[in-house]
């Protein structure tokens, strides 16, 4: 009776074993494979953004994440070159809506177009509607405005900007704008 007994536990289990072994088999299914150029060796771990349809990968030979945009089936270029002008309009057309008289828009990065239009336009009208618009610009103010630099024009629209080079920097400004 005990054996009679285990046998049936057992089939029960692997009934229960097949039946999640199928519906794990129908919840993953190759969609697309996206080459990740340049990655030598073994990818260590993802994480994935779902709302930006972003998946992040370890590539721990290289000693590097990779981001992949997962709609446009491609790695992301991290290294290419800046182009605010682009983030900006981006940002006021996503983002706007959500900026109220009691928001604080901390704007990180260097300023620069790679030659594209600044639209400056877009920076006004966030500050128009925010608290206080902050800039933190990792480039030495003696750059700004040279080459494809616009910050001269973009703290025009800011409450602020800062030259944040180093982590005594961000300490500094971070001190000064807190009570």
């Amino acid at each position: 009776m005990a054996k009679l007994l285990a046998l049936c536990c057992l089939v029960l289990f692997a009934g229960f074993a097949a039946h999640a072994s199928a519906q794990e088999k129908q919840a993953l299914r190759l969609v697309q494979t996206i080459p990740v150029p340049g990655v030598k060796g073994r990818l260590d771990h993802m994480g994935i953004d779902l709302d930006q349809k972003r998946l992040f990968v370890a590539a721990t030979t290289n000693n590097t994440v990779e981001v992949v945009d997962l709609t446009a089936g491609k790695v992301i270029n991290l290294s290419a070159n800046s182009n605010y002008g682009h983030a900006l309009k981006l940002f006021q057309q996503t983002w706007l809506g959500s900026i109220t008289r009691r928001t604080t828009v901390i704007v990180i990065g260097d300023g620069r177009t790679n030659y594209n239009p600044p639209n400056a336009w877009a920076l006004q009208e966030i500050k128009r509607r925010c608290r206080r618009l902050l800039w933190l610009c990792p480039e030495d103010k003696a750059s700004w405005g040279f080459g494809d630099s616009e910050m001269p024009l973009y703290a025009r629209y800011c409450h602020r900007v800062e030259a944040v080079r180093s982590v005594d920097d961000l300490a500094r400004v971070a001190g000064e704008m807190l009570p």
